[in-house]
């Protein structure tokens, strides 16, 4: 049965009614697709592309710049059945930054993760025009004194059983040229596996690589449910991890969906043959 989950960051101040109407005008499209015979691996790339292509959460347009003044965005994505990944690093001047990942991962050669302007000749050399649809100006990119966005994420189990996660990120506010977080290496950020599930993590990434996060709680859905499986991770990353913060979402093989953060707000919808589901101010399961 299809299931798609996907998460626009986690937050520490009010709920911003615009980040969840983004998230829920996305996900019923992509999961009729879904639904109708797409793979886990394009739903999962399609969302995150369209949540790229909102300035209100931090990724593609809109983006922290770091201090230099210039965006650097990272991303990845990971089919669980075959393990395939790929990845960009520090990509610059390109809307869409999954574009180039999903390319990397599919296109059957060894290379799986390029850095800065490597990531964006590759592109063009692929003609991803899709990477380059939009515009990153400073009056989209997310000016850096503003609160961090974090990372935004996806999550697809398609009707042949396959899982495929997705993320993307404009950094953090204030970063040094360059940075760096969790997002592009696998297993921290995200991580996805047909033989058990995928999740995708959002928050500080020096807190979230450090704990191999998303790695460990797949891994933890051998022997736990769903929910079990991220309050573990999130409650070891807090316990080893000085002041982590954090939180993400977790599929099952089976469809079952876990969540959870560990600061005040996961912004969160998740679509399957039951209905749609949202994350509130109510709903929140804290860490």
């Amino acid at each position: 049965m299809p299931h798609l989950a996907i998460h626009g960051g986690v937050y520490e101040d009010e709920p911003d009614s615009a980040k969840f109407d983004g998230l829920a005008e996305i996900a019923p499209a992509l999961y009729d697709k879904l639904a109708k015979g797409a793979s886990a691996c394009e739903i999962a790339c399609q969302a995150v592309y369209q949540m790229e292509s909102n300035p209100t959460f931090n990724a593609g347009i809109g983006s922290f710049r770091q201090t230099d003044g210039i965006a650097r965005m990272d991303a990845a994505c990971m089919s669980g059945t075959d393990l395939s990944v790929g990845a960009v690093i520090s990509v610059t001047g390109v809307p869409h930054p999954i574009s180039i990942a999903d390319c990397l991962r599919s296109d059957g050669r060894t290379t799986s993760i390029l850095s800065g302007k490597h990531a964006k000749a590759y592109a063009r050399r692929e003609d991803l025009s899709a990477a380059f649809d939009g515009q990153i100006t400073p009056a989209q990119a997310t000016d850096s004194s503003e609160e961090a966005g974090d990372t935004v994420g996806a999550i697809a189990l398609d009707i042949e059983g396959r899982v495929a996660v997705a993320i993307s990120t404009g950094g953090t506010p204030d970063a040094p040229p360059g940075r760096v977080g969790d997002v592009p290496l696998i297993g921290c950020g995200s991580y996805a596996d047909d033989e058990l599930g995928a999740a995708c993590f959002t928050g500080v990434g020096e807190h979230i690589l450090r704990a191999c996060t998303a790695f460990h709680t797949v891994s933890n859905l051998a022997h736990r449910c769903s929910q079990e499986a991220i309050e573990h991770s999130l409650s070891e990353g807090r316990r080893r991890v000085a002041e982590f913060k954090g939180g993400g979402m977790v599929l099952s093989k089976d469809g079952e969906l876990g969540f959870a953060t560990c600061r005040d707000y996961l912004y969160l919808v998740a679509v399957s043959p039951e209905g749609m589901f949202a994350t509130d101010s109510s709903n929140q399961c804290r860490i």
